[in-house]
């Protein structure tokens, strides 16, 4: 079988994003916490729709020093379908690198946004 995920709505975004040009080089540093609305997608190995989890990740602190790291900052989940807690904890851990990209993104706005 195999899985995919989404972020399907954003909950909340909270935090500082500050524009600083230090020695002439321009740098966004952030502090946020997210909370996320995941959708999970369970399928069977010939691609059959088995299953829709949901749930929610929460990331009570990521900066911008995060973004070069390969696992995800401290955070916490929850599904809302009991007996699916550790795949959603596993598909939630997979996050990350499209959280970067988001991130990353995020970033890169707002240096030309701000110039």
């Amino acid at each position: 079988s195999a899985c995919s995920v989404r972020v399907a709505s954003v909950g909340s975004v909270d935090g500082d994003v500050t524009y600083v040009v230090s020695r002439g080089k321009q740098r966004v540093i952030f502090e946020l916490a997210l909370k996320l609305t995941l959708e999970m997608e369970l399928r069977s190995s010939v691609g059959e729709l088995q299953q829709i989890l949901t749930g929610e990740l929460r990331v009570p602190e990521v900066s911008a020093d995060d973004l070069s790291e390969t696992k995800m900052p401290s955070y916490t989940n929850t599904c809302e379908q009991s007996g699916y807690s550790s795949a959603f904890n596993s598909a939630a851990a997979q996050c990350w690198p499209q959280l970067q990209k988001v991130l990353t993104d995020l970033v890169d706005e707002a240096k030309v946004k701000w110039r």
